[in-house]
């Protein structure tokens, strides 16, 4: 309940960050998502965007467009190479990670579930995070 309410009082804060600077507003929705993107629902991701400047035009085509008609599952039946799939258990921003139980029959497929992490798990989780990334390419 917690986090239900921490992301009620951000994204109210969303409309007034839009006015002041429409031009981030990637980085304001990210921002203001944050009890859906980490772990810690009350983590404040403000300073990892600092100095970025999003290209609006490719933003608006991959999340409105590529990422729309892409599917993803069907696309790691026909790659036939090795996939590293880390899902945060925490993360909110994308489907339940229930959905990724169709890859587990897939040999080449190393699915990996990070229990306290959301949509980051190399920033929130690091050092497992990498321990599995390495593990990983070592099995190649």
């Amino acid at each position: 309940m917690e986090r239900k309410h921490q992301f009620a009082h951000e994204i109210a804060l969303l409309e007034q960050d839009l006015k002041k600077e429409p031009e981030r507003r990637f980085v304001h929705m990210c921002i203001r998502m944050g009890a859906h993107s980490f772990y810690d629902f009350m983590f404040n991701a403000t300073s990892m965007w600092d100095n970025v400047h999003p290209n609006m035009e490719i933003i608006d085509y991959l999340w409105g467009v590529a990422f729309a008609e892409q599917n993803l599952l069907q696309q790691m039946l026909q790659v036939n190479k090795p996939i590293f799939l880390g899902l945060g258990r925490y993360d909110y921003l994308v489907a339940p990670i229930s959905l990724w139980d169709a890859v587990d029959h897939i040999p080449y497929v190393k699915k990996v579930i990070f229990e306290k992490s959301g949509h980051n798990p190399m920033f929130e989780e690091p050092v497992f995070f990498n321990e599995q990334l390495i593990q990983w390419i070592n099995e190649r």
